[in-house]
């Protein structure tokens, strides 16, 4: 069997509404000048930018590097030995905060990184009141070990 090497040629006529060619662009708008055009799709280009640039862009916000320092501060070899649960709880919520600060979420930003700056706070004074407790049990030992030493001499 040969297939036929030639279309057929369809008549305009025998097309439906469907099947016949959309206008093109230019012939649509031929009653609207081109430079009007250009003007017209750079306008929609422009006000595109400005609207996608204020939606994705980083918002600043001093509490965040409030927090930052207050991390900051307290990740030290102290607070990382007495306090680590808290010291990472800190570390977490400045990761937190500074993805919704990218996000631009600012009041959820705002909101951890007080947080974040309290955690921080709260790892340090853990960290020190370990090793104010430490300190105050080897003060009660050493009391106790110079009191039996002071009753087993005799007094002069």
């Amino acid at each position: 069997m040969r297939l036929p090497t030639a279309l057929p040629q369809i008549r305009p006529g025998l097309l439906n509404s469907s099947q016949r060619a959309q206008p093109s662009i230019d012939a649509r708008h031929a009653s609207v000048p081109r430079p009007v055009l250009l003007l017209a799709a750079g306008a929609c280009a422009v006000a595109l930018l400005l609207l996608s640039a204020c939606g994705s862009r980083p918002i600043v916000i001093p509490e965040l590097a409030v927090a930052e320092s207050a991390v900051r501060m307290a990740d030290n070899p102290s607070t990382t030995e007495n306090a680590p649960a808290e010291l990472l709880a800190a570390k977490n919520k400045l990761l937190l905060t500074r993805e919704a600060a990218a996000r631009g979420e600012e009041e959820r930003a705002l909101q951890m990184a007080q947080q974040t700056a309290l955690d921080a706070q709260r790892a340090t004074v853990k960290a020190q009141a370990v090793r104010t407790e430490r300190a105050a049990t080897e003060s009660r030992n050493a009391a106790r070990a110079l009191e039996a030493e002071l009753s087993r001499q005799p007094v002069q």
